[in-house]
């Protein structure tokens, strides 16, 4: 329904992107996430009949496969470079047009966070955040 909305803009876009700035998760894991496993199984121990709208595994998925497309066009170069500016633990809000953003406490736990990092684990983390860029934009092209 989400994606349906008109909405679902450049906004709300933004404001997503803020929430994977506040995130304990590293962007990269929730941009791309991997495959679910399982899932159906998991679906119908856990969750089968807890919607208010009738909900098959087949659905869920293809609703995941519309988000995941539709994030990717969505990630343009300023959402990229504001990525990797959190990333380098120097985020500029600026370039998401909410520089008031800065102030959240999120953030600044995350930023907090960020710091705590061995070399070698940001580094990494740096590495799995050009890959996911790179991911997403072949699923553009």
């Amino acid at each position: 329904m989400l994606l349906q909305d008109e909405r679902a803009d450049a906004t709300l876009w933004r404001t997503f992107l803020v929430y994977l700035t506040c995130s304990p998760k590293p962007a990269w894991e929730m941009l791309a996430p991997r495959e679910p496993e399982n899932f159906e199984a998991i679906f119908n121990t856990h969750f089968r009949g807890m919607t208010a709208v009738p909900a098959s595994t087949n659905g869920l998925l293809e609703t995941r496969a519309q988000l995941l497309a539709w994030i990717s066009g969505w990630l343009d170069e300023s959402s990229r470079d504001f990525l990797r500016s959190v990333e380098s633990e120097q985020p500029d809000f600026g370039l998401i047009g909410l520089p008031q953003a800065q102030a959240l406490p999120g953030v600044r736990r995350k930023l907090h966070n960020l710091s705590r990092r061995s070399r070698a684990k940001r580094e990494a983390d740096k590495l799995e955040l050009e890959r996911m860029l790179a991911q997403v934009a072949e699923r553009v092209t």
